[in-house]
Protein backbone atom coordinates (compact mmCIF):
# COMPACT_ATOMS: atom_id res chain seq x y z
CA UNK A 1 0.00 0.00 0.00
CA UNK A 2 1.10 3.29 -0.81
CA UNK A 3 1.86 6.40 1.20
CA UNK A 4 -0.39 9.46 0.49
CA UNK A 5 0.92 12.97 2.03
CA UNK A 6 -1.38 15.91 1.77
CA UNK A 7 0.03 19.71 1.25
CA UNK A 8 0.44 21.04 4.82
CA UNK A 9 -0.17 24.39 3.29
CA UNK A 10 -3.79 25.39 5.07
CA UNK A 11 -6.24 25.78 2.43
CA UNK A 12 -4.95 23.67 -0.39
CA UNK A 13 -7.26 21.24 -1.80
CA UNK A 14 -4.69 19.43 -4.08
CA UNK A 15 -4.86 15.29 -3.69
CA UNK A 16 -1.90 13.82 -1.55
CA UNK A 17 1.10 13.15 -2.95
CA UNK A 18 2.66 9.59 -3.40
CA UNK A 19 6.74 10.75 -2.68
CA UNK A 20 8.06 13.59 -0.73
CA UNK A 21 9.83 14.81 -3.76
CA UNK A 22 6.66 15.77 -5.55
CA UNK A 23 5.09 17.31 -2.70
CA UNK A 24 8.27 19.68 -2.18
CA UNK A 25 8.23 20.24 -6.03
CA UNK A 26 4.29 21.11 -5.44
CA UNK A 27 5.14 23.57 -2.49
CA UNK A 28 7.93 25.23 -4.60
CA UNK A 29 6.02 25.92 -7.44
CA UNK A 30 2.75 26.46 -6.13
CA UNK A 31 3.37 27.69 -2.14
CA UNK A 32 7.21 29.42 -2.79
CA UNK A 33 5.74 31.65 0.41
CA UNK A 34 5.53 28.59 2.55
CA UNK A 35 8.26 28.02 4.84
CA UNK A 36 7.34 24.83 6.44
CA UNK A 37 7.55 25.80 9.92
CA UNK A 38 10.84 27.76 10.06
CA UNK A 39 12.41 30.30 7.98
CA UNK A 40 14.96 29.14 6.20
CA UNK A 41 18.65 30.12 7.11
CA UNK A 42 20.71 31.42 4.45
CA UNK A 43 24.59 31.76 5.69
CA UNK A 44 26.37 35.05 4.89
CA UNK A 45 29.44 34.95 3.58
CA UNK A 46 31.72 37.80 4.70
CA UNK A 47 33.30 38.30 0.95
CA UNK A 48 30.50 37.98 -1.04
CA UNK A 49 29.04 40.74 0.81
CA UNK A 50 32.06 43.18 0.61
CA UNK A 51 31.87 42.39 -3.05
CA UNK A 52 28.03 43.48 -3.71
CA UNK A 53 28.53 46.30 -1.67
CA UNK A 54 31.70 47.34 -3.70
CA UNK A 55 29.27 46.72 -7.18
CA UNK A 56 26.80 48.52 -5.66
CA UNK A 57 28.98 51.92 -4.74
CA UNK A 58 28.39 51.85 -0.95
CA UNK A 59 32.06 50.70 -0.03
CA UNK A 60 33.97 53.42 -1.72
CA UNK A 61 36.41 52.83 1.63
CA UNK A 62 38.41 50.00 0.80
CA UNK A 63 38.72 50.67 -2.90
CA UNK A 64 41.33 53.15 -1.78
Amino acid sequence: MSESIPCPVEGCDHPPFKTSQALNGHIRNVHPEYEGGGAREVPIVEEDFTTAELVRGKRTDIMK
